[in-house]
């Protein structure tokens, strides 16, 4: 990332306001997690966000399977949707460039 003096930075700091309660969730997924710092609580939520996305955009489901009953639940998430509505629509868009032929300069030219 290059900041307003131009120089190059490698890293970005990022402020979050997090309400007592939403503190208390981090709090609790840290200590249950395992997790030693903030930083690696957001570098694994990203991740499995990012797999999510990827997975999703392959058309594929992603949820939880109660081993007993073998019912499925499907996980929705609007961010999931709109990565593979997004994913679909560049595809169709770079499909069209790809099925439109180019136009003919010279007669575009001549036309003109």
């Amino acid at each position: 990332m290059t900041s307003k003096t131009g120089l190059t930075r490698e890293k970005t700091r990022v402020q979050i306001d997090l309400s007592p309660a939403q503190l208390d969730k981090w709090n609790w997924i840290m200590e249950a997690g395992e997790l030693a710092t903030r930083k690696e609580l957001v570098n694994q939520a990203v991740s499995l966000l990012f797999w999510g996305m990827e997975k999703s955009i392959q058309g594929k489901e992603i949820g939880i399977r109660d081993p007993q009953s073998g019912d499925f639940t499907a996980l929705t998430t609007p961010v999931f949707d709109n990565a593979k509505t997004q994913a679909q629509w560049q595809a169709r868009q770079e499909e069209r460039l790809q099925t439109t032929p180019a136009p003919n300069l010279k007669r575009t030219l001549q036309e003109a």
